[in-house]
């Protein structure tokens, strides 16, 4: 799918990896982005939580530690194109991109 900018494209290919990444998908019949945030890939995120249930077997921990996070967004956080425009100009590129996504939705 052609993207607004390079730096979009960058975080788009980034999804389900570690740091921030913008993933595609459909909310309520409507074609959206979100941009996500991981501690880890999605890959490694078995054994972080792994090690967090051994850890607190012997070390209780009282709080909730969040690994990654999402938040849908309507405009390039780079260039400021209006990412709607651009999933409604080529449906059929972006619904392609949603299944590629599904993997990492949280």
């Amino acid at each position: 799918m052609d993207l607004c900018c390079e730096k979009l494209q960058e975080y788009v290919a980034n999804a389900g990896g570690a740091g921030v990444s913008i993933v595609a998908r459909i909310i309520a019949d409507e074609y959206v982005f979100v941009l996500q945030s991981r501690a880890c890939s999605l890959s490694e995120e078995p054994l972080l939580k792994n090690a967090a249930m051994e850890t607190a077997k012997t070390h209780p921990i009282q709080a909730k530690l969040r690994i990654s996070t999402q938040q849908a967004i309507f405009y390039c956080p780079h260039c400021g194109t209006s990412l709607r425009e651009q999933a409604n100009n080529d449906r059929e590129a972006f619904k392609a991109l949603t299944n590629q996504h599904r993997e990492f939705l949280i």
